[in-house]
């Protein structure tokens, strides 16, 4: 019965094209998964969703595959301790709709000694043709900050792999939660 309710919430916004999600309800969607499969959301365009760096790895793939027609996609990545990473062991895999949609990616977040931030850009390069425009805004307020060098092979690959537009912007503003 609470699966049918969950389904026909979420079922009641499959015409909406521009969405922000919260974290708690990112985690609660992760949750309802394991309950019963999710609609999709093909009218959804554009998203802007919140996530916690030790979120588990399956839940950023799973939230991609419920919005097959996305073309901009804004991700918020904040810490909360103990630090762990998105990514784990194992690769993010983008789910194949999203290779014939999705354009743009802006990914917020705190430099991370881990670098999940730039593996992930990195994960959305590699796994995206048809990938335009790709921005990082990293936060550096709390002191770290990458090598040069590893910033710059993340631009190398941004022409590797045909970006037209790929921005890199530092800030100090501490990230919300």
């Amino acid at each position: 019965m609470l699966e049918m309710i969950i389904y026909n919430f979420f079922n009641n916004f499959s015409g909406v094209k521009d969405m922000t999600m919260s974290w708690r309800t990112l985690q609660f969607i992760y949750e309802m998964d394991r309950m019963c499969t999710l609609p999709k959301l093909h009218d959804l365009t554009r998203l802007r969703a919140t996530v916690c760096l030790n979120a588990p790895p399956e839940l950023l793939p799973l939230l991609l595959e419920s919005c097959p027609n996305l073309k901009h996609f804004t991700l918020e990545l904040f810490i909360d301790y103990p630090v762990a990473s998105i990514t784990g062991h194992s690769t993010v895999r983008l789910p194949r709709s999203l290779v014939s949609s999705l354009e743009s990616v802006e990914i917020e977040s705190p430099v991370t000694k881990e670098a999940t931030e730039l593996y992930l850009a990195r994960c959305f390069m590699k796994n995206l043709p048809t990938l335009k425009k790709l921005v990082l805004r990293l936060n550096e307020s709390n002191g770290a900050k990458h090598e040069p060098c590893v910033l710059e092979q993340l631009v190398k690959d941004s022409r590797r792999y045909g970006l037209s537009q790929f921005k890199v912007f530092p800030t100090s503003n501490p990230l919300p939660k």
